[in-house]
């Protein structure tokens, strides 16, 4: 990882070895090739071009695997095995106006 000048080594071998990070790759054909008119997914990138990132290929084609699992569920009507869920922490009662006031000071 790169921002501005300054290069984030440590932070990016440890991404890099993050199952999700692979599930935020693009899901449709976006890379250019020379000579090609035709863009190839992420997941299709010759070997000697993701050389430095060891495992790229196979976890970018689980989680194009996993996307496609997805889109094939939902076309179907099934519901997939991955179900999103939405939470947020409670908020403190209060019990009175008085109490409020304290709180504030």
């Amino acid at each position: 990882m790169i921002i501005g000048p300054v290069r984030f080594r440590k932070v990016t071998a440890v991404l890099r070895e993050w199952p999700s990070m692979y599930d935020l790759l693009p899901r449709y054909p976006m890379v250019a090739v020379t000579g090609s008119d035709r863009p190839i997914y992420p997941h299709e990138l010759p070997p000697e071009s993701v050389r430095h990132v060891p495992g790229f290929a196979a976890r970018s084609a689980d989680a194009f695997a996993m996307h496609e699992e997805i889109r094939a569920s939902w076309e179907d009507g099934a519901l997939s095995e991955i179900t999103p869920i939405y939470a947020r922490a409670p908020q403190p009662a209060l019990s009175s106006p008085d109490r409020a006031a304290r709180s504030r000071t």
